[in-house]
């Protein structure tokens, strides 16, 4: 949710992301499944007796069962199900689990369902229903079935004279052998040697006792040894032998089992342990064919099984088998998605605002900090929780030593607010950090928040923002506003923090050059790679080397090659392909004769020793030239730039011409920029004089080599000839202020302002809800930012206002507006987001339309000239009123 945590959508879906980029991530249980984690009833956690701990198994198989079913639960509900039932098989006495495989192992009849007469120990008569686990046989409908059921039941008489055939104890004995082989891997524990003690009227008389497939009622577990009740399923039936697929058609459920057959949760237990798959995958892989309609019995015929697959019958009460294709096909596309967003697939169904990523599987209520939490029980604790708050989220000062901000992060804190759910697992970990005495009411209360009923006012994302201007103001319940602050805090301050820095690279160098972000390998981890990827691009950047963050966030990707695959060719030789067609006739062309050709014409014009050049450079240009003859750009500074790597590369050029393919340009990554891009476009221009070949002197010259702000500004007033520029670690990692600062203040409660004072006068609050607007002079460029109370008029046109410095008597002004611009948008709110969100590149060109509001002077590097942001003369008196009233008088001794 949030499946994290600067920050992208890192998905991972985040990031339609999530769905098909991100590693996989962590198995988590269902947000909520009350039916085995809060059981009513004490004796289901600590059984004392047979009879209660039977109790258990059908109270948690009985709401698991239903649950398994539900079309409507995801997988992760279905698969935490299995692993409670793991568990129970876990605890389950050994001699009903040697009684359970013994059984099972024993069987000798070819059907999936066997009626069966058994004398007990005790004399009592019962009909057990015999489950062939490893056997499936497709019955055919029709008149044949009478025949069939009368060939099995006459089978079924003779079952106890088959019992003791020479070749059904062979069998028994290899079923007996094998189990006590897979028992060595079991979790629980049991001795194999230990299994031998029980024979298979022993087995079945246990097994019966525990796993009766007939409907029971409680009077039914007889432990004095009484005669028992007939089962109903006794009384109604009348043949002897049913296969799968005739009663999962004929709506004749099994009812009322308490655990599934053992050996499916043994071979479940140990499938988990040897190829660690999901519960949920391997019984739909091994059981759905069971409960699917007889047309589709051949679906998973493609798939690959082995001795230790199962394909018992117990799922015959099951949804139709389009359920089970479904969640098959959910886990084959999902194996990479976040499994936060899968969880809340319903919440996210309603939104159909979303155009970008999904959101990142570490953004979610545990990345927050742990006074949050704690706050929140104390409000609960306090019953203030309810009370309705209004939170600025802000910051103080300009990065940088700039006068602007940009805003970004804004849709990554949507869809946070929008998928906010804690987890069972999240509660669990909780209990483990907080006072053992914290209630369970308020673990209870965790579980099922949401944020629906709290409204998100913003500017929007790229919008030129100022210190002191909320950019988003939260107005909801206390409690969950205040759980918010740390995670809207992560989204905001890295993302406008290194949007801003973009944009202040791009205003160094201006629009024409070219600007790549190739930060990854220096970014801070791999989400704030795709953080930086995807807000430098937003602050003006025009590609990046993220192919991740290209497949995301549909950014250009560009790249050429390293100093690795230079050096890894040591001459001419190295080539295995020398040849290269003509882009028009197709005719095969002595490409690499024609590189050495070439060179040889080139040493005269570039005053240079064709056979001093690195022949392993040639041969590196050379090859990859010829995997890419129509996006050739190298790497020429791997040995000396002037007199070999300049060469070399025009040499391949000229040859890339000859075959009617045309070269792209070089990168520079050392030296000094701006006197080599000026002595290489000087070469470029003599071989296009001197081949009459007039693009060559236009060859894209890239420049890279750990550029600065400093940097560009220094080169454009040295002057240079580069065409773009690679920028990455002082780009990603803001080396020159590493954070923003953004804060979260509360500024009402309960309609009551609240302000927060201090001795630094940069710390106080303005208090109260307030709104935004932009005022534009007469050129159209921003002239103010003006915060108004809540509940005053808007400002008019060519309607003069007093505007005043919110901390300052002195500082005030008249304004009369040309026109006026409200800021704020409402976002969020009633469970939805409001606002149509644009895409990543319409941001983009809003910022920049935003940056071209602002007169020159606010943005220049050098001294730039403060952005003014006031106040009304109502708000100036309210606030200041209210600073008073907070301020203790002190007093003289």
């Amino acid at each position: 949710m949030a499946s994290g945590r600067g920050h992208a959508s890192f998905t991972i879906d985040t990031l339609k992301l999530a769905k098909d980029s991100l590693p996989a991530t962590v198995n988590e249980p269902p947000p909520v499944y009350p039916e085995l984690l809060n059981t009513p009833h004490s004796l289901i956690e600590n059984p004392i007796n047979d009879y209660d701990y039977k109790l258990k198994l059908k109270f948690n198989f009985n709401s698991s069962f239903r649950t398994l079913h539900d079309p409507t639960k995801d997988d992760h509900e279905k698969n935490f199900i299995l692993n409670k039932w793991i568990e129970e098989w876990s605890i389950l006495p050994r001699e009903l689990k040697q009684a359970s495989r013994i059984n099972i192992n024993s069987s000798k009849f070819k059907p999936n369902l066997l009626k069966k007469n058994i004398i007990t120990q005790n004399n009592k008569k019962k009909t057990r229903f015999n489950i062939d686990l490893n056997v499936y046989e497709e019955k055919p409908m029709g008149d044949g079935d009478d025949d069939d059921e009368q060939e099995e039941g006459k089978k079924d008489d003779n079952a106890d004279v088959n019992e003791n055939d020479d070749d059904n104890e062979g069998k028994l004995k290899d079923a007996e052998k094998k189990k006590l082989t897979d028992n060595e891997n079991e979790v629980d524990g049991d001795v194999p040697n230990e299994e031998e003690d029980m024979d298979e009227d022993e087995a079945a008389d246990y097994t019966y006792s525990y796993f009766d497939p007939g409907d029971r009622d409680d009077d039914d577990f007889d432990d004095d040894g009484g005669d028992e009740t007939i089962t109903s399923r006794e009384k109604v039936s009348t043949t002897t032998t049913t296969t799968v697929n005739e009663i999962s058609l004929r709506n004749k459920p099994l009812k009322k089992c308490f655990l599934p057959p053992p050996t499916i949760l043994d071979n479940i237990i140990k499938t988990k342990k040897r190829k660690n798959n999901i519960g949920e995958k391997y019984l739909f892989q091994n059981y759905s064919h069971q409960y699917e309609n007889k047309n589709n019995i051949n679906l998973l015929d493609n798939q690959s099984s082995s001795s230790t697959d199962i394909k018992p019958p117990y799922l015959i009460n099951s949804e139709p088998y389009s359920v089970a294709k479904q969640l098959l096909s959910k886990i084959d596309k999902c194996s990479s998605s976040s499994q936060r967003e899968s969880l809340n697939s319903i919440t996210s169904e309603k939104i159909s605002l979303m155009t970008a990523s999904e959101q990142s599987s570490v953004v979610q209520p545990l990345l927050t900090d742990l006074y949050q939490i704690s706050m929140a029980y104390a409000y609960w604790k306090a019953n203030k929780h309810q009370e309705m708050a209004t939170f600025d989220l802000y910051f103080r000062k300009n990065p940088f030593g700039g006068e602007y901000t940009l805003f970004a992060g804004l849709e990554e804190c949507l869809k946070f607010i929008r998928d906010y759910k804690f987890h069972p697992t999240d509660i669990d970990y909780l209990r483990t950090v907080l006072p053992t005495y914290t209630e369970q009411e308020y673990y209870d209360y965790l579980l099922q928040l949401d944020m629906n009923n709290i409204k998100i006012y913003a500017v929007p994302e790229g919008t030129v923002v100022f210190p002191r201007i909320p950019l988003l103001r939260i107005e909801g319940p206390i409690l969950k506003t205040q759980l918010l602050e740390t995670t809207l805090l992560t989204l905001v301050n890295y993302a406008s923090l290194v949007a801003t820095n973009a944009a202040r690279f791009r205003s160094a160098i201006g629009t024409e050059k070219a600007l790549l972000e190739f930060g990854l390998r220096r970014a801070q981890g791999p989400d704030g790679g795709l953080s930086a990827s995807k807000y430098c691009y937003l602050g003006g950047f025009d590609g990046t080397s993220n192919v991740l963050a290209g497949k995301l966030y549909g950014i250009p990707i560009k790249g050429t090659h390293a100093h690795a695959y230079v050096s890894s060719y040591e001459s001419m030789d190295d080539l295995t392909e020398r040849e290269l067609c003509d882009r028009k006739s197709g005719e095969r062309r002595p490409f690499a004769d024609l590189c050495l050709k070439y060179l040889n014409e080139l040493g005269p014009i570039l005053k240079i020793l064709p056979e001093q050049t690195n022949k392993g450079e040639l041969a590196a240009f050379t090859s990859y030239a010829l995997a890419f003859p129509t996006n050739f750009l190298a790497l020429v500074d791997t040995y000396e730039v002037l007199k070999s790597g300049l060469p070399n590369f025009l040499a391949v050029a000229r040859a890339l011409h000859e075959c009617k393919y045309q070269a792209v340009g070089l990168r520079l990554d050392s030296g000094d920029l701006a006197y080599l891009s000026l002595e290489v476009r000087a070469k470029f221009r003599e071989a296009a004089t001197k081949f009459n070949i007039d693009y060559f002197k236009d060859f894209n010259i890239v420049a890279s080599n750990d550029i600065n702000e400093e940097t560009l500004v220094s080169l454009e007033k040295q002057g240079h000839s580069i065409d773009t520029f690679g920028i990455g670690t002082h780009l990603v990692t803001c080396q020159k202020q590493p954070a923003l600062g953004c804060v979260y203040k509360l500024v009402e409660l309960d309609t009551s302002p609240r302000i927060k004072v201090s001795q630094d006068i940069e710390k106080v609050t303005i208090p109260g809800r307030k709104n935004l607007y932009r005022i534009f002079g007469h050129d159209g460029k921003a002239l103010c930012d003006l915060l108004t109370k809540y509940d005053e008029p808007v400002p008019q046109p060519s309607v003069k206002i007093l505007s005043r410095h919110p901390f300052s008597d002195q500082r005030r002004a008249y304004v009369t507006p040309t026109s006026v611009e409200s800021l704020y948008k409402l976002y969020w709110a009633d469970g939805e987001i409001k606002e149509q969100l644009p895409s990543l590149k319409d941001v983009r060109e809003y910022a920049k339309d935003q940056l071209n509001q602002l007169r020159k002077d606010h943005i220049r590097d050098l001294n730039p000239t403060p952005y003014k942001v006031s106040v009304t003369e109502a708000l100036f008196t309210f606030m200041h009123e209210l600073w008073m009233k907070n301020i203790p008088i002190g007093e003289l001794d």
